[in-house]
């Protein structure tokens, strides 16, 4: 008797083998369908899932990169900033202590050239009084004396020509955000062989008359005959040219100035140079 049961058992293992050779990979598909009942297949979402997701993860890193690279040339940048600032003030500081040096150098300058001068003028008198001390020269002979007396101070005290200046790159500046004009120019020498010490004053005018609105830079000067003293003002020593920065703070309408005087004087109070300049704002650059 044959075995049926165990051939309908070995009949089913057979064909159940026989419908599944091996096992398939399993694969994401997409489907879209459009309005006409048109069937559109994306088979390969799972790689474009993976790839998008590198390309973001590769993104975010790089993000983070650049950020901690733009922190550290921002914190460099502040570094260098404050830096800068400093060496402006100890710049400032050093301007200043030199504008206090010259001015000393110039005031003693001033008080040489006033004992040489006072002991010049006093040695002709003194030679002139023992002369008619011992004498009493008629009037020919007191002519004759005078004139080797002028002889002889002509010869000591030779007449010194007053060195000439000029005045280049004038401009003008105004920040309106701080109220800050700034007048800069250039005082050049023309006589290199020469080293020239002095003052310099600017004058701003609305007009020629009302001179209670004129603003005088620097601010410690007094006018005489509408002219400053010539004995302040910004202090300078050139042997060839020197850069003049001068600021008035607290103005608010500088537009009202239609003239600017430039005044240059000697050490001693001459009037070196005298020139005028439109008023003219140029922007900062």
């Amino acid at each position: 008797m044959e075995n049926l049961s165990g051939n309908l058992g070995i009949a089913v293992k057979t064909s159940a083998m026989e419908s599944c050779p091996f096992k398939k990979a399993r694969q994401w598909t997409i489907l879209l369908v459009d309005d006409h009942g048109k069937v559109i297949s994306f088979s390969r979402f799972k790689e474009a899932v993976i790839i998008s997701a590198s390309m973001l993860f590769i993104a975010i890193i790089a993000a983070v990169i650049l950020f901690f690279l733009y922190k550290n040339t921002q914190n460099d940048n502040n570094k260098l900033q404050d830096i800068l600032s400093t060496s402006k003030k100890k710049l400032s500081i050093l301007r200043n202590e030199n504008d206090i040096l010259m001015a000393r150098l110039v005031i003693s300058e001033s008080k040489v050239n006033a004992n040489y001068a006072n002991k010049h003028e006093s040695k002709p008198e003194k030679a002139l009084n023992a002369y008619t001390e011992k004498s009493t020269p008629d009037k020919n002979d007191l002519n004759a004396a005078n004139d080797k007396q002028d002889v002889r101070l002509s010869q000591k005290q030779p007449y010194e020509k007053p060195a000439i200046v000029s005045v280049n790159n004038f401009n003008v500046y105004y920040e309106k955000d701080k109220n800050i004009l700034r007048v800069q120019y250039i005082i050049k020498n023309t006589d290199l062989n020469t080293k020239i010490a002095g003052y310099t004053v600017v004058i701003l005018k609305d007009n020629e008359v009302n001179q209670n609105e004129w603003l005088i830079l620097p601010s410690d000067n007094n006018l005489i005959e509408g002219k400053p003293s010539g004995k302040a003002g910004q202090v300078f020593l050139i042997s060839s040219f020197r850069e003049i920065k001068l600021k008035a703070t607290q103005l608010t309408n500088p537009n009202r100035f239609k003239k600017v005087t430039v005044f240059v004087f000697s050490n001693k109070g001459d009037l070196l140079l005298e020139k005028d300049f439109p008023f003219l704002i140029k922007s900062l650059s």
